[in-house]
């Protein structure tokens, strides 16, 4: 359990562990782990089947691995979408884009490495200290450095008095905690005693909030809706409609920039979906790079929620809202967080790889 121990370090490192090799192309701490655990488990794996069509007399395979052809077919399709644009597109423009799929397909990798694994309960729980770990470092960053404004020369928003985390971006930091929080409903029974998993939740809710981020509050309310509507607990709506209230009216200190109904926030916001309208007029096929698929991505992974089905729909929900304002579809620890949650869900029992 080295290598996964190493690899969720990695992830907290977020932003402060990345290297640029060349403007516009970062490696991540953990993308060099991350190459360490496929090396690993390629030389465990010697009996390891894998198959875009499984047989059909081989159910446990097929239902394992049947996701490969959608991966495949998605990276495709992304391939096609940067050819067809690249008359038009510079030559780093194109680069970037072939990196970005190919990292998309690297982290797919994680789907084969947990579903082959016989510890899910500890990839999972993994996962989970690793948001609960971006949860505390955000809160102590909160008070001991509030303000990215130093950091505006190297491209970085000015957030005040909000918690970025190691992202250094609260609404990337706000859907990771958020995602966090709806894992735990998975990985409660692991935590021993049930004021245990209340005092991490509310550590992780503190963190969130400190966020003031819009789009994690929808992604929130989203995954909310959907455990509601499948546990039909109806009574819980109270608790959307207090926590949307206590957002409201709650104090911040970052300014007028953090009101919910802020016009100028909403105003940016109809006019890029306004020009992601017309992108999509002006080339509906070939689409205008590596992002016209985040659609057909969404279905397939929420087809293959099972164990784990209400976490994932919880997930995916949230996930599909917050995409909506900030494109967390494609940020690396989003991308890697639900390919785990895919993996755990596709786990076959009678693998034996670590």
């Amino acid at each position: 359990m080295i290598l996964p121990i190493a690899f969720f370090i990695s992830l907290l490192f977020g932003q402060l562990g990345a290297v640029s090799p060349a403007p516009g192309i970062y490696i991540y701490a953990h993308d060099i782990i991350l190459g360490i655990l496929v090396i690993s488990f390629l030389l465990r794996a010697r009996n390891f089947q894998f198959s875009i069509f499984p047989a059909k007399r081989d159910p446990a395979t097929r239902d394992n691995f049947q996701l490969l052809a959608p991966i495949v077919a998605f990276i495709g399709a992304s391939i096609l979408s940067v050819i067809a644009n690249a008359y038009r597109l510079e030559q780093a423009t194109i680069l970037r884009g072939f990196l970005y799929i190919a990292r998309w397909g690297f982290y797919s990798t994680l789907v084969v490495i947990i579903a082959s694994s016989k510890r899910q309960t500890l990839w999972l729980s993994g996962l989970y200290f690793t948001g609960v770990g971006f949860a505390v470092i955000g809160i102590i960053q909160f008070f001991l450095y509030p303000s990215l404004r130093n950091l505006l020369y190297l491209g970085w928003d000015p957030h005040y008095y909000r918690v970025f985390s190691t992202l250094l971006d609260p609404n990337f930091t706000g859907i990771i905690l958020v995602l966090t929080l709806f894992l735990g409903i998975a990985v409660k029974p692991q935590l021993g005693r049930p004021f245990i998993a209340k005092i991490i939740s509310g550590i992780v809710g503190i963190a969130f909030v400190l966020t003031f981020s819009r789009s994690s509050i929808l992604a929130l309310l989203a995954g909310l809706a959907v455990w509601i509507v499948a546990k039909r607990k109806w009574n819980i709506v109270w608790i959307a409609v207090i926590l949307l209230g206590i957002y409201i009216v709650m104090p911040k200190p970052g300014g007028d920039t953090l009101r919910i109904f802020r016009p100028e926030s909403t105003m940016a916001r109809i006019s890029n979906w306004q020009e992601s309208v017309r992108l999509i007029a002006t080339s509906p096929i070939a689409g205008h790079g590596f992002y016209a698929l985040e659609r057909t991505f969404a279905k397939a992974k929420e087809k293959h929620m099972r164990h784990i089905r209400i976490v994932g729909y919880m997930s995916l929900a949230g996930l599909l809202v917050h995409s909506m304002f900030v494109n967390s579809l494609f940020y690396a620890w989003v991308m890697i967080w639900m390919w785990m949650l895919v993996g755990a869900a596709s786990r076959d029992p009678s693998t034996s790889s670590g």
